[in-house]
């Protein structure tokens, strides 16, 4: 791979400087996975910030198979998927580290990052139903710096078509989706044990899951897979039950790729596309209460495959995400108020006028004056008091 960043007409080799760009109104960024539309043989990383009409590359690589963008936003890290391997990459300083290496004849198919225990789960199989032992599917696991491998699971011989994985880090469960073949997504205990099947019918198979873990829910993405098809993205309880349909394609070309959840602002984003190398791509989003819909980005050059947002972006680090802020650059507000984000509302002399309002600096501060301290100023000018 190649680490580069691209800014209007400049082209600078190395690692990009996410941090010195300035940041748009929400201050949060998107990171998704995108084919070369020329050949269809690679898969570029890029970034933007929402309300930015300028697109960044940071990574150019040479392979298209796995195509999924993780990221740890505290750490300010990158993680990616090419061909059988994680990388990973920090947002601020230059260098790439291979932290998973799948070895053939196994591949990757899927991975993600549990930051609550500092570990990073993966999927790997040899692709072919039924498959075989001793190249049946399995998950494994290994600290964030790919570091003390363990395996979690070794599925029986079968049919599998794996295609994403999710991990609850507080309840110990790990999530796992597939196309084809039913179950389309099934769950475990981090030590293996208790493999349950939870969605046995879907539209196709299931491409891509996505958990919010502290309201109960699961998001995943149903897809026939003939073109065009139907797909359609559903929201249900962790086990998948009482599921209903966020939005729906009928009949589609273009369809629902990969999923990024924002809990804190309570919005649902991914990538939506057709195939390469004849349709080009988009980013979507919706809030997940007025089911509102929004085309972020459009006519991208190729196929959009993995997505990832910084969630829940806290720019001024004041406990509320940008997307609830109404000054999300000043840490003493959230909303403009009388005087506007970046100016206290400071009413020196308690007379109910902020003091930004008062155009006399004088007048601003000193102390309000009780109307029976009047009487003085009146006589002094020769004026009766009425009695």
């Amino acid at each position: 791979s190649e680490l580069r960043g691209v800014t209007g007409l400049h082209t600078v080799i190395g690692l990009i400087f996410i941090s010195s760009y300035a940041a748009s109104s929400s201050g949060q960024d998107i990171y998704w996975a995108e084919f070369k539309p020329a050949s269809c043989a690679s898969i570029l990383i890029r970034h933007t910030l929402i309300g930015s009409t300028t697109i960044d590359t940071l990574v150019d690589s040479t392979d298209n198979a796995n195509r999924q963008v993780r990221l740890d936003a505290g750490a300010r890290q990158i993680y990616w998927s090419e061909g059988s391997k994680v990388r990973r990459a920090n947002l601020d300083s230059p260098g790439i580290a291979e932290i998973v290496n799948v070895a053939a004849p196994l591949r990757l198919n899927g991975f993600v990052l549990d930051l609550v225990n500092g570990k990073i789960y993966w999927i790997e199989a040899a692709g072919v139903s039924p498959c075989a032992n001793p190249n049946c599917p399995r998950i494994n696991r290994a600290n964030l710096d790919g570091s003390s491998i363990e395996l979690v699971l070794a599925l029986p011989v079968g049919n599998y078509n794996h295609s994403d994985i999710a991990v609850d880090g507080a309840a110990g469960k790990v999530y796992y989706s597939g196309r084809q073949f039913s179950p389309f997504i099934s769950r475990v205990n981090f030590d293996g044990s208790m493999v349950e099947p939870l969605l046995m019918t879907a539209v196709g198979g299931v491409s891509a899951i996505a958990l919010d873990v502290a309201a109960g829910k699961m998001y995943w993405i149903e897809a026939e897979g003939t073109i065009p098809g139907d797909s359609r993205i559903r929201v249900g309880n962790l086990d998948t039950s009482a599921p209903q349909d966020i939005v729906s394609f009928i009949d589609s070309r273009p369809r629902p790729k990969f999923l990024a959840l924002d809990s804190a602002c309570n919005r649902l984003y991914w990538s939506f596309a057709g195939f390469c190398p004849n349709d080009t791509g988009e980013i979507r989003r919706t809030n997940l209460t007025t089911k509102a819909e929004e085309i972020l980005l459009t006519g991208l050059a190729g196929e959009t495959n993995g997505i990832a947002v910084n969630a829940g972006a806290d720019s001024d680090a004041d406990g509320t995400a940008d997307c609830n802020d109404g000054c999300p650059s000043d840490a003493n507000k959230i909303s403009p108020g009388t005087c506007g984000c970046g100016v206290a509302d400071t009413d020196t002399n308690g007379d109910g006028v902020p003091d930004c309002s008062v155009q006399t600096p004088a007048a601003c501060c000193a102390p309000a004056t009780p109307a029976a301290l009047m009487v003085a100023p009146l006589l002094f000018l020769g004026l009766k008091r009425s009695v």
